[in-house]
């Protein structure tokens, strides 16, 4: 959330930022989906997490459909998400976001860094900007994206961090 980094921590963040930069329009595209679907009456928002074991196995963002309560829309088996989900609920299809030598770098200049917070920070910023240039300004409802299972927020209609109940 923003907090200062070392020069090696930001050199990571640097290459984390630089390896998502190639999925930008994928990304932008996808949510422009998202965005732009009608969703029913029982979607009171969209929840995006970040897995950050995820960066080296596939992306690690999931779409979860809420409740006004905060809770996931699911359907009685537990499998999809209710509403039809506009897109595929892991965003993107790709092998991995970064190779395991960007944190390997990481490791060799500052062994106690944690590459996943940082990545995680780094990626939560870039999604927001891509949910901006999707037009996320016209959407209805509420979004936001966090870190699995963190107490804290970010807004994508804001832009901007709160802390959740």
């Amino acid at each position: 959330m923003d907090e200062p980094v070392s020069p090696p921590e930001a050199e990571f963040q640097r290459g984390v930022l630089q390896a998502l930069d190639m999925h930008t329009a994928g990304m932008v595209a996808v949510l422009r989906r998202v965005i732009g679907h009608a969703y029913p009456d029982q979607v009171a928002g969209v929840s995006f997490e970040v897995f950050s074991d995820g960066f080296q196995e596939g992306f690690p963002v999931h779409m979860y459909l809420m409740d006004k309560e905060d809770d996931w829309l699911l359907e009685p088996e537990g499998s999809r998400a209710t509403g039809s989900m506009p897109v595929y609920p892991g965003l993107l299809k790709i092998d991995r976001v970064y190779g395991p030598e960007l944190p390997g770098v990481l490791h060799s200049k500052l062994p106690e860094a944690d590459d996943w917070d940082l990545a995680t920070d780094s990626l939560i910023r870039w999604f927001g900007k891509c949910w901006v240039d999707a037009g996320g300004s016209a959407f209805s409802r509420r979004a936001w994206i966090q870190h699995h299972d963190s107490i804290f927020r970010f807004d994508l209609a804001k832009q901007a961090w709160y802390r959740c109940k």
